[in-house]
């Protein structure tokens, strides 16, 4: 299970993940200023499912995988709004680059997730999980 994360990539790249989904892959945010083609480089299993993730910007062509019977990289409850992070410019190497990420207020990921079990009980930065989950890594 991959949930609540931030996948910032800014370069061109031809998929995201490099082997096929077999999971649940919920509440993370994937914003990609470069371009992409596919999702994965290898075909996503039948288990495979994507729940409450927000796509930034919108993907217009993007598969799930190489594999001819793909379906479109969109699943349940997708999102596409600008996720409104505090300053993604900001990023760096390092965990101290990491804020820049978290929501600002008018943030459309605010209680737009689907409650995971067993999340730990704790975002990215130590903030208590209370109430509708937030996509992302940071609980606003």
């Amino acid at each position: 299970m991959v949930y609540n994360n931030v996948f910032y990539l800014t370069n061109n790249i031809a998929y995201v993940f490099e082997t096929g989904l077999n999971g649940t892959f919920s509440n993370n945010i994937l914003c990609i200023t470069g371009s992409f083609t596919n999702f994965s480089q290898n075909a996503m299993t039948s288990s495979a499912v994507l729940d409450n993730n927000l796509f930034y910007p919108a993907p217009s062509t993007p598969q799930m995988s190489n594999s001819s019977h793909a379906g479109n990289i969109y699943s349940y409850n997708p999102q596409s709004d600008n996720p409104k992070f505090v300053n993604a410019a900001a990023y760096g190497i390092g965990r101290s680059t990491a804020a820049g990420f978290k929501l600002s207020s008018s943030s459309p990921c605010i209680n737009a997730g689907t409650a995971i079990t067993g999340n730990g009980g704790y975002d990215f930065f130590g903030t208590a999980l209370t109430g509708t989950p937030d996509i992302g890594a940071a609980n606003y």
